[in-house]
């Protein structure tokens, strides 16, 4: 059984530091004797968790497995600064009654962004350009190196949730034909002109895929080896949502029937995170690719949405403070 405390402690791990500054400047000013916020600059590990703290406020960088939630006897409620909550054993905070919030709109916005800007670069061979340019070579003929645009394209959308649907407008706004795939209709989305099509017709149809898609069961590879052979020979990938929803080793085996694939995320990320430097094979062999563009993870690292995650933490802990 959970220890019931008056006081009220709130720790924080591995926190930006303009989040931390934001937390401390426009939430701290406004706690008692009573509640006390700690920011660490350290991941939550066996030997950093706080065993007195009643609320935790982590980032997808510090792993919450089942040991460490045994440990923390006083902790009633878990803060995740994302969306995602892949880094949280859900299942042991469910058996010891921990209730887990995550903030599903702040960075929302600003990982469509780049998804768009991730489907220009590898249209316009930017891993290229950049390097002819850092260079100062400009090479006699840029016939070989033709790129394409945007604006007319057939694109589908693998989930219409709140990042997803922001994807459909902006390429929508950009002059592509949209088809989306989703579990259900956004009927906004299918007014503004996007077809909602059956999962073998979004991959078959599709010059550009891009894929909003939460990490389940169900989802896990849901881009191998068999779809990227059913990919339209010169499509492309743009992947905003989690790496290990392609396939790395099919990816690699199949690449080259792409145009490009341009990614946020990769599998095998969560090493990178928790200290594991060793990636999977395949993405060590994929970085090598000119037409794989690789960017680490930085959707949501915007100022705006960094000022969102904030407010969207600031009213988590106001709700629980009341």
């Amino acid at each position: 059984m959970r220890v019931a405390v008056a006081f009220m402690k709130i720790v924080a791990y591995n926190l930006p530091k303009r989040l931390s500054l934001i937390l401390q400047q426009r939430f701290g000013k406004k706690l008692t004797k009573l509640v006390k916020l700690i920011i660490h600059d350290k991941k939550l590990t066996e030997k950093t968790a706080d065993q007195k703290a009643q609320v935790m406020v982590v980032t997808i960088a510090s792993l919450v497995n089942a040991k460490i939630l045994k440990s923390m006897k006083n902790l009633k409620t878990i803060i995740t600064a994302s969306t995602g909550t892949n880094h949280i054993d859900l299942a042991e905070c469910k058996k010891l009654g921990i209730e887990v919030k995550n903030c599903p709109g702040y960075g929302s916005n600003g990982v469509a962004e780049l998804a768009i800007a991730l489907a220009f670069s590898g249209l316009r061979k930017m891993n290229k350009m950049l390097e002819f340019g850092r260079n100062l070579n400009y090479p006699k003929s840029f016939f070989y190196y033709l790129g394409s645009e945007l604006s007319g394209k057939t694109c589908t959308v693998l989930g219409t949730g709140s990042i997803g649907a922001l994807i459909a407008k902006k390429l929508i706004a950009l002059g592509a034909k949209v088809n989306a795939y989703s579990r259900s209709i956004d009927q906004e989305l299918a007014d503004l002109g996007v077809k909602y099509v059956t999962f073998g017709n979004a991959i078959r149809k599709a010059e550009i895929i891009f894929i909003a898609l939460p990490f389940t069961k169900e989802t896990f590879h849901i881009i191998g080896a068999k779809e990227l052979l059913k990919m339209k020979k010169g499509s492309s990938i743009v992947n905003i949502a989690r790496g290990e929803l392609v396939d790395s080793d099919g990816l690699l085996k199949h690449i080259g029937r792409l145009s490009f694939v341009a990614t946020d995320v990769i599998e095998g990320e969560s090493g990178l995170w928790f200290g594991r430097t060793k990636t999977i094979h395949a993405i060590n062999e994929l970085v090598k690719k000119d037409n794989f563009l690789l960017v680490p993870h930085i959707g949501s690292s915007t100022s705006e949405a960094q000022e969102r995650l904030a407010e969207e933490i600031i009213t988590a802990l106001g709700n629980i403070l009341r």
